[in-house]
């Protein structure tokens, strides 16, 4: 049986927090790490951080403006956010800005090479046929390409479904949703 979306919530409020409470220095942090673990350049990881702080305040917004927030308020925040349409604006951008991070020849598509690059740099114990996997879940016009459209749609799904192959789209928000 698979994952309930607010599950998938709790999850992502795991990942992220390092004290029980999630603010601003915990993405922070997980900005960083990436930057580090996929060798981006300074530009791409000044993308991730807008991405971040554009979902940050949304959800802080979404919790009454506390800076930080329990997991309670969190997942609450989550399915505000969720249920409301104007508020995955946040989760497209983010998806946008990772999806841009990735794109490391700039074309407006993520090939295979460079989306199992990006998975296996951000995932340690990841294997290239686990992101292969991924990848083919996300191309969903089998173009053998993942382009703007399909990483905003996946992080939808992601945030909205319980569809098991909806999982993929946790890759433009973070890696280890499992």
């Amino acid at each position: 049986m698979g994952i309930s979306i607010a599950g998938r919530h709790m999850k992502l409020f795991d990942a992220a927090e390092r004290n029980g409470t999630l603010e601003w220095g915990d993405l922070q942090t997980l900005v960083d790490r990436r930057v580090r673990d996929c060798s981006l350049a300074r530009g791409s990881a000044e993308i991730l951080k807008e991405g971040y702080e554009k979902v940050f305040s949304e959800l802080v917004s979404r919790a009454g403006g506390a800076s930080r927030l329990n997991r309670l308020q969190f997942v609450e925040a989550m399915r505000d956010v969720t249920s409301d349409g104007s508020g995955m604006n946040a989760f497209e951008s983010l998806a946008r800005n990772v999806f841009d991070a990735v794109d490391r020849n700039e074309n407006g598509q993520v090939r295979k090479d460079e989306f199992v690059r990006f998975v296996r740099d951000t995932t340690p114990g990841t294997s290239e046929d686990q992101a292969l996997c991924l990848f083919t879940q996300l191309d969903t016009d089998g173009k053998g390409v993942i382009d703007h459209q399909e990483a905003i749609s996946s992080v939808r799904e992601f945030l909205t479904s319980l569809n098991p192959k909806s999982i993929a789209g946790g890759v433009f928000v973070y890696l280890g949703v499992d």
